[in-house]
C-alpha cells in the first residue's frame, strides 16, 4: 500500500486509540481508563483470536430465534407486580435492595449485581480523583521548574544610570539601529 495524504481518515481511528490507550505524565492513567474504568484491551491481545481465522458475517434478514423464544414466554410474576409500587418518587435508598415477603428468585443476583455495581462506580471515582491529584501535583512541580528559570526583576535605585529598550524596532528592525535608548537617570522608584 502507497502512503499518502489522502488515506488519513483511515489511519485517524488508529491515532486516537493510541491517544486514548497511552498512558498520560499528568495523570498517570489513559484517559480510555478514566471515562470507561477498564484498562483497553485490543483485539491483538486476546490469545483465542490469534489461533483461528475467524471471519464474522453479517446475515441480513436471519431470524432472531432467541428474541422469538424469549417473547413468547410467559412472565410468572405479572399479576403480583402492581402498578401503584413503580413510580417516580421511589427512595434513592432502597434502589438496590428487593426486600418481600414473596422474595422472587433473582432478587439476590439482583442486590449482589447492584453492590457490585456500586463498587465499580466508587472504584472509578477513586481513579479519577486520583487522575486529578496527580494533574494537580504535576502542575505545581512544572510551575517550580519554570519559576526557578526566571530572572529575578532588577532592583534600581535613585541616581541609577539605565538604557531603555526600545520593543518597536523587535517589529521592524533597522540592520544598523539600536535597540536600546539612553542613558537615562533613574529619578524615582516605586516599589
Amino acid at each position: 500500500m502507497t502512503e499518502t495524504y489522502k488515506d488519513w481518515h483511515e489511519k485517524s481511528t488508529f491515532a486516537l486509540l493510541a491517544c486514548r490507550a497511552s498512558i498520560k505524565i499528568y495523570t498517570r492513567a489513559t484517559l480510555f481508563s478514566l471515562v470507561y474504568g477498564i484498562e483497553v484491551v485490543l483485539p491483538i491481545e486476546i490469545p483465542s483470536l490469534q489461533e483461528f481465522d475467524l471471519e464474522i458475517q453479517d446475515k441480513k434478514g436471519a431470524e432472531n430465534l432467541a428474541a422469538n423464544h424469549l417473547s413468547r414466554l410467559g412472565n410468572p410474576y405479572f399479576k403480583k407486580l402492581n402498578e401503584n409500587v413503580i413510580n417516580d418518587s421511589f427512595p434513592k435508598e432502597q434502589l438496590l435492595v428487593i426486600t418481600d415477603s414473596a422474595v422472587p428468585w433473582f432478587t439476590d443476583i439482583t442486590n449482589y449485581l447492584g453492590e457490585k455495581r456500586l463498587m465499580q462506580l466508587n472504584k472509578l471515582d477513586e481513579s479519577r480523583a486520583n487522575a486529578y491529584e496527580n494533574s494537580r501535583l504535576y502542575k505545581e512541580a512544572t510551575k517550580r521548574c519554570h519559576d526557578a528559570r526566571l530572572k529575578q526583576p532588577k532592583q534600581f535605585t535613585v541616581g541609577d544610570v539605565v538604557l531603555l529598550y526600545n520593543s518597536k524596532l523587535k517589529l521592524f528592525p533597522g540592520k544598523l539601529k539600536s535597540r536600546w535608548l539612553g542613558p537615562f537617570v533613574v529619578q524615582t522608584v516605586t516599589p
